[in-house]
């Protein structure tokens, strides 16, 4: 099941971002609880501004949140992330995913990114990426799972990101 994150969701998310091999690829480590609660208020606060975002996936069995899945807006002039209205032109919507690793191997981040995708193109989205470290064979393999094909490697924060264009 896919909704809108909580504040309640802080554990599960401290979960997944205090784990280095879960975060190799996306950003550094933290086991700050405040950080936590800060990445799902700024989830929030892109659902207020471009009216899409991160979801919270929900194991349907028993409602545990096994990660995050959702849509982002990139400035493409400088691969920073961003909002439709300060992008503009420039903007690019991506489709992301996140799971705290013991919830891996299980199909899960495929299902809801074939979900997300199928809302957000559902909602008027025309174009979606995911942009995903070349090394991070798990993405990859999603990706391919959901017939995105790779493009051009770019460099986000210091580290390259192949631009995987769903289709």
């Amino acid at each position: 099941m896919l909704r809108k994150p909580t504040l309640d969701d802080v554990p599960a998310v401290l979960e997944f971002l205090s784990d280095p091999v879960a975060m190799e690829f996306i950003a550094e480590p933290t086991s700050d609880e405040a950080a936590a609660r800060a990445a799902i208020e700024r989830w929030l606060a892109r659902w207020d501004a471009d009216g899409l975002g991160f979801f919270a996936i929900e194991r349907r069995e028993d409602g545990v949140m096994v990660g995050r899945i959702g849509l982002l807006v990139w400035d493409t002039r400088d691969w920073t992330t961003s909002t439709f209205a300060e992008s503009g032109e420039h903007g690019q919507l991506e489709l992301g995913w996140s799971l705290a690793r013991r919830f891996w191997g299980n199909g899960y981040a495929t299902e809801a990114a074939r979900a997300a995708r199928n809302w957000a193109y559902a909602h008027g989205v025309d174009s979606l990426v995911s942009l995903i470290h070349p090394a991070n064979e798990r993405s990859v393999s999603v990706a391919r799972k959901l017939g995105a094909v790779p493009g051009e490697t770019i460099e986000v924060g210091g580290k390259p990101a192949v631009v995987w264009q769903h289709l």
